[in-house]
């Protein structure tokens, strides 16, 4: 059984998308990730680049991986992590209390802390209200905490994801602990002046997301403010350069309690470019069966495929009211950008359109 500090796989622990999961894969899955969890570390170097062991071998799982491809990508990644750190019971104490609490997020020297915190109340409370009690509650610190899932190129809500879409506590552990020692400028600089501006939650959208994207592609300054030597092209350079013409825009894309499915297609439909003539040679199964056996991946072209083909699976049955809800991308088109993230370090010539 898996636990806040066991990562257990099993058939039945697939995911939202999953082709021919193996019962032997979900014994080798399960080992490796359990070494991950013990010997390394959530960051592989002081820059605070992630591990993406976690989310590379789920992936690989759930897209059907053999044992030997789930130890091979394992044994592959695992050279350059860094080894775990033991945490400080003292200060794993203190966090009980809320402003010292406050006062160890975004130091990611206080992560070894943090997940063993996080180990200790799920292990007491439960994956669920914990989850709700530190990211969902709309007090203080939840807010704080729902804000810093989103800093690091959204790894920690990536991490999140994972942990509960493959239900295992020990990596909802390692995602509250990494949102814990993230930044949250995302929240003053963006998320809430946004939300503000939007009036708040839950009102109907008006406009689809396709439309507000061409409005900003149209909008000159806007367009033009990230520079290439920025550090962070959002926080040093949109939002200082274009602050209240980024703001604006984001809080057009609101989504009512009736919306939320059809407007999940549309935020899925969005993320694919609309694919025309890009000829697709292989199926769905051809490509899983590279993305698991490439010799130097680490797990981002599987997670682009495996997105990809649920993405066909979620919007296929809107296809009927694409033009009423912007979708663009229909049909064969989703397997068509299968193939050319297949063909991501494999170039082929191709004609887009």
């Amino acid at each position: 059984m898996a636990t806040a500090r066991k990562i257990e796989l099993s058939t039945s622990d697939s995911g939202v998308y999953s082709a021919g999961v193996r019962e032997d894969a979900a014994r080798a899955a399960s080992e490796v990730l359990q070494e991950n969890l013990e010997k390394h570390h959530i960051y592989f170097n002081d820059s605070g680049f992630h591990n993406h062991i976690v989310h590379h071998i789920l992936t690989m799982f759930a897209l059907g991986a053999s044992p030997d491809e789930i130890k091979a990508a394992f044994e592959r990644n695992k050279s350059y992590q860094r080894p775990a750190l033991p945490a400080n019971d003292s200060v794993v104490q203190s966090l009980y209390d809320q402003a010292r609490f406050k006062e160890c997020l975004g130091k990611r020297n206080n992560y070894p802390n943090f997940l063993e915190y996080f180990q200790r109340e799920i292990e007491t409370k439960g994956v669920e209200n914990v989850v709700n009690q530190y990211i969902f509650a709309g007090d203080d610190l939840a807010e704080d905490m729902l804000v810093r899932l989103f800093g690091g190129l959204i790894h920690p809500l990536i991490h999140l994801g994972f942990g509960i879409e493959f239900n295992q506590p020990a990596i909802v552990a390692e995602a509250l602990a990494q949102a814990a020692t993230h930044e949250d400028w995302t929240g003053p600089m963006f998320l809430l002046p946004a939300e503000k501006a939007a009036g708040g939650i839950g009102k109907p959208g008006k406009k689809t997301l396709l439309q507000i994207l061409e409005e900003i592609r149209n909008n000159e300054k806007l367009a033009n403010s990230a520079h290439w030597d920025d550090e962070n092209r959002m926080r040093d350079g949109v939002l200082v350069r274009a602050p209240d013409e980024m703001i604006k825009h984001a809080a057009e894309f609101t989504i009512s309690e009736d919306q939320i499915e059809e407007k999940l297609v549309e935020i899925v439909d969005t993320v694919g470019n609309d694919v025309t003539e890009y000829q697709a040679s292989r199926t769905w199964e051809d490509i899983f069966a590279y993305a698991n056996a490439h010799p130097r991946d680490d797990g981002h072209i599987g997670k682009l495929v495996r997105a990809v083909a649920n993405g066909e699976r979620v919007c296929r049955p809107y296809e009927a009211k694409a033009n009423d809800l912007g979708l663009t991308i229909t049909g064969d088109m989703w397997l068509k950008i299968g193939n050319m993230g297949e063909s991501k370090l494999k170039p082929v010539p191709c004609n887009l359109s």
